[in-house]
Formats: structure tokens, C-alpha cells, sequence
């Protein structure tokens, strides 16, 4: 595929003359003005812009700032002046404004073509390397999401739940709204283990993981806290939200049997829903005291009976 040239001059004679030059070995497009170039950026999607610095209305130091501005986030374009003024003064602003290359005007074709080749070049490398840093960035991301995601629930763990919850006290304490935390306990799951395998209690964490994933709101968080529990976070959400969202939840859970070849179980949880409000004055435990207040409410819960939930609030 060819590399894609503009051709920016009020000369329409200049610009005529280089194109039938360059359409050998390029896509050629022809400007007269800004606006055609802004338009071109976008329909024509140049690789390289060969620019007069003297342009009408608009000179082409200004032309060459916008470009970058409305590319910003798009493939590199190379940019090469054509100036009648070859000051240093004039050439180093150029560069400086976001410049690839300059040619004082008249330039042969020999150079033209050489100095196009050039930075179509550097063009490619440059695209190369965010490529490969985009890459790198995406890869070292998922990374990081396997080391903070329990590979059987695909949830967060419980040291990275830790984290979000000290990170969402602190804020709460600052701007003063409530964060509630959900401790949850599956009901007698060593009987799952015992009755039938470890394989069919792996299966139904993993279910329940998958169950809890689908109540959670984008700002939420769960994670597997160990063997049979787990944990929610729920920032801005009052002691009734959090009882109706931990029902929800309770109830997703106890909603189907858990099935895998020709074993069938039914699943159901306690649980503790604690509400912190912000504006309280437990303020220096960096969120410990959260899961402290939710587990004893998770322990009356199963206490009274299982398969509840018991609330509580600051």
C-alpha cells in the first residue's frame, strides 16, 4: 500500500507540479488553504504533510500546531516545511511547534523526494514503537489483573480488596458518605466437599463468584476473602441499599441448583451487612473496623439459623 502524501501550498502550479512527480511512488493529495487540510486529516488520513509555511489566512506554523492538537491520539504524521525564509531562527520555531523536517523553497526534486523518504521512515519506526508500547502497556495490565484476581471465582483477592477498602474509607471519611460491606458465608459448604468432591466444590465457588459478578453495580467490589467467603464493597450506599443489595445477592446465590455431570446441589448463604458513615468518628482503622463490624454480623447470622442476613450500621 502506498504511503500517503499532502501537499499544502496557495501555489497551485507548485503543488501540481510536485504531485505529478510523487504520484509514482506515492497516494497524492493537493491543499490550498487550512480548512482543505483540516478536512484531509480526517477523509485522507495522510501519512506525511508537505507544508508551506506561507499560507493565506492562516500561516503554516499555526496550520502545523492544530494538526498535532486534532491527531493528538491518532497515528504520528511526518511534517515537512517548505519555507522561502531559511532564517534559524525560523527553522528551529518550526521544529519546535511540532516540525519534522524543513526545505527552503525551491528545493529539487531529488531532495524532496530523498527528505519524504527519510521521514516516512522515521514515520514507521515511530508507529512501530507505540504499537509496541501499546502492547507492552496492554500486557503488563493483564499482569496486573492476575495478580489481584482469584483464579477459581475470577473476583478480586482479598489483598487487593484490602486496598480498595482502605483507599474507599479514607474517602468517605473525607467527603463524608457511606461505604457498606457485605461478609458472606456459604451455608455448611463442607458438606458439598464431603458428600460429593473437591471438584464439585471448586465448581460451585466459581459459580457463586460468577453469581455475585452479575449483582455488582461498576463501582462495586467482591472478592473471594478466603475458602467459602466473600466480600462486598458497596461505596455510596446507605444501610437499606445495602440490605436490599445483599438480599439480591442471597438470592442469586439460592436461585438454582449448582449442577455439574450427574451431581445436584443447592446452595445457600449467611450474611453480615455493615454500613459505615462516613461522617462517624471511626476514622483511624483504614477500614479493618468495617470487616471487624460485618464478620459479627455474619457470626449472628449464622447463629441465628443461617442462610439470613443480619445488618448493622455506625
Amino acid at each position: 500500500m502506498k504511503s500517503k502524501l499532502l501537499l499544502v501550498d496557495d501555489d497551485a502550479d507548485v503543488c501540481a507540479f510536485y504531485a505529478s512527480v510523487l504520484r509514482s511512488d506515492y497516494e497524492v493529495k493537493v491543499a490550498h488553504d487550512a480548512d482543505v487540510v483540516y478536512e484531509s486529516l480526517n477523509e485522507f488520513n495522510p501519512d506525511l504533510v508537505v507544508l508551506d509555511v506561507d499560507l493565506p489566512g492562516q500561516n503554516g506554523l499555526d496550520v502545523c500546531r492544530k494538526i498535532r492538537g486534532l491527531t493528538k491520539h491518532k497515528p504520528y504524521i511526518a511534517i515537512i516545511f517548505l519555507t522561502g525564509n531559511s532564517s534559524t531562527h525560523d527553522i528551529l520555531k518550526g521544529l519546535e511547534i511540532g516540525g519534522d523536517d524543513y526545505l527552503a523553497k525551491p528545493c529539487s526534486v531529488p531532495e524532496l523526494k530523498a527528505r519524504i523518504k527519510t521521514n516516512l521512515r522515521i514515520k514507521r519506526m515511530t508507529d512501530e514503537l507505540e504499537e509496541a508500547r501499546k502492547t507492552l502497556e496492554n500486557e503488563n495490565r493483564k499482569l496486573e489483573l492476575l495478580t489481584i484476581t482469584d483464579e477459581l471465582t475470577s473476583l478480586f483477592t482479598m489483598r487487593h480488596f484490602s486496598k480498595r477498602l482502605e483507599e474507599e474509607h479514607s474517602r468517605a471519611c473525607r467527603y463524608n458518605y457511606s461505604v457498606s460491606l457485605i461478609m458472606i458465608d456459604l451455608d455448611h459448604f463442607k458438606r458439598v466437599n464431603d458428600s460429593f468432591s473437591h471438584m464439585m466444590g471448586s465448581y460451585v465457588l466459581a459459580q457463586v463468584g460468577e453469581r455475585i459478578k452479575n449483582q455488582l453495580r461498576s463501582e462495586d467490589t467482591a472478592a473471594r476473602y478466603g475458602g467459602d467467603e466473600f466480600a462486598i464493597m458497596l461505596p455510596h450506599t446507605d444501610s437499606v441499599g445495602a440490605m436490599a443489595f445483599g438480599k439480591r445477592v442471597a438470592d442469586a446465590i439460592a436461585a438454582s441448583d449448582y449442577v455439574l455431570d450427574t451431581n445436584s446441589v443447592k446452595v445457600t448463604a449467611s450474611m453480615g451487612v455493615y454500613t459505615f458513615d462516613g461522617s462517624k468518628e471511626e476514622r483511624s482503622d483504614g477500614g479493618s473496623g468495617l470487616i471487624k463490624c460485618a464478620d459479627k454480623l455474619l457470626y449472628q447470622a449464622k447463629r441465628a439459623g443461617r442462610n439470613r442476613l443480619v445488618g448493622g450500621s455506625s
